[in-house]
């Protein structure tokens, strides 16, 4: 798999950085990523592997019953267990094709076309950082050529590669708003229909969107405050508008107020108990694993109490053993912490090299903030706040995705720095 990244990669980063045009450049990197992840569906034919995640469950379950439910092997009805934004666009696909292998293959061909787009949009944020053209197109290069996250980026059995799309638009689109901004009615509305749309795929995005605007505060001048915050509360209204509609649907089909998902006490459940261990990985392969995808009387008992109270009784009991067993619960985070940012593989090259990404994407900060201060403080705000739920969860390396593409681009920064200074020294030393 290592020799689909190897072939000619310098040769073709150096002809698209001769490209003027950076709509250009991006199309021609898009095209990379695109033919490099389609060979990979091609040659091992991922498409025979039907998954069974619980997105993909509700998406069936949507094509054929016009239901939003039935996320695990036993039927438990309506749910709010995922967000509905990527099994809405799934349904499309097995309403139209079926959930056969044709389905299969288009779902992964659309994913890839995600992924695709996805790293052909970090030319555009570099741009709106005012990063150096070479540094774009080859974080740009790498994302397309590095064989390390293949299985996430094609197999479109989760809503990762569409979540990193939507976040890589929102932090062009905010990046440029902080540069120019225009506290505009019109501006606010846009962006809270953006934002509220986001949500619907990842709530966790929320979090973001407050942290983006509580640095949109500090941005503006004293007496441009006053009306940034008017336009702050426009634009939080809009994006809760765009929520309404979801909320109307769980609290008749569910029994109560949804903030998009309810699966926050189930997944903490899991994730903190007197068995837990670090990895979701880990985790499945627990005999009896208290989780209604695996256990069926956990699926009986979720189907008893109702899919809210269910949750709510499991986020109860997870508080509970957090606070009887502190000192565990802080091993289980540490450990959760290296594992987002080193993610764990059953392959050593892919943990070595996703960990020296990681390692020069923290290096490439430190001499981003320098020059580059408005990127480097949104990039800041994006590994503060975005990680902070998964450090309380089982680790998983699809979790980390949605914001890979920024360690891509600040490794590239390292990279580029590292490279000019080894020029000086060796000018340096001849020169003497």
């Amino acid at each position: 798999m290592s020799n689909l990244s190897s072939t000619n990669s310098r040769p073709a980063i150096q002809e698209v950085l001769q490209l003027k045009n950076p709509r250009t450049r991006a199309f021609v990197l898009f095209l990379l990523a695109f033919a490099m992840r389609l060979t990979y569906i091609v040659v091992l034919h991922t498409y025979r592997h039907i998954d069974s995640a619980e997105l993909i469950s509700v998406a069936r379950c949507l094509a054929h019953f016009h239901m939003f439910g039935n996320p695990f092997p036993t039927p438990t009805g309506p749910t709010a267990i995922v967000a509905p934004g990527y099994p809405f666009l799934l349904s499309l696909i097995y309403s139209a094709f079926g959930v056969s292998s044709v389905g299969e293959v288009v779902q992964e061909i659309s994913c890839t076309l995600v992924t695709s787009f996805s790293i052909a949009m970090i030319v555009f944020f570099a741009e709106a950082g005012d990063y150096a053209v070479g540094a774009g197109v080859l974080a740009a290069s790498l994302g397309a050529l590095l064989p390390t996250k293949l299985w996430i980026e094609t197999k479109g059995a989760w809503s990762t590669p569409y979540d990193a799309l939507i976040l890589v638009l929102l932090c062009i689109f905010t990046l440029r708003h902080w540069k120019r901004p225009r506290f505009t009615p019109r501006t606010a509305i846009l962006h809270g229909i953006l934002w509220g749309l986001a949500m619907l795929f990842a709530p966790a995005f929320l979090p973001i969107l407050l942290a983006f605007l509580l640095v949109g505060l500090f941005l503006v001048t004293r007496q441009q405050r006053a009306t940034y915050l008017g336009w702050a509360c426009l634009l939080l209204a809009a994006s809760l508008v765009m929520l309404v509609p979801w909320t109307v649907r769980n609290f008749e089909q569910l029994g109560g107020v949804v903030f998009v998902r309810d699966n926050l006490g189930l997944e903490l459940y899991i994730a903190n108990n007197d068995r837990s261990l670090p990895t979701l990985e880990e985790n499945m392969k627990l005999p009896m694993r208290p989780h209604p995808n695996d256990n069926h009387l956990e699926a009986e008992e979720l189907i008893r109490q109702g899919e809210l109270k269910y949750n709510q009784q499991k986020l109860r009991s997870s508080i509970r053993w957090i606070e009887d067993h502190p000192n565990r619960f802080a091993l289980l985070t540490v450990q959760r912490f290296l594992y987002f940012w080193f993610p764990s593989t059953n392959q050593l090259w892919k943990r070595v090299l996703t960990g020296l990404i990681t390692l020069l994407g923290w290096l490439g900060f430190v001499i981003s903030y320098r020059n580059h201060r408005l990127a480097s403080i949104m990039i800041a705000v994006l590994w503060i706040v975005y990680p902070l739920i998964y450090y309380v969860m089982q680790a998983d390396p699809r979790y980390p995705y949605p914001i890979y593409w920024t360690l891509l681009l600040l490794a590239a920064v390292a990279i580029f720095d590292l490279g000019a200074r080894s020029r000086e020294l060796v000018i340096g030393g001849a020169s003497s």
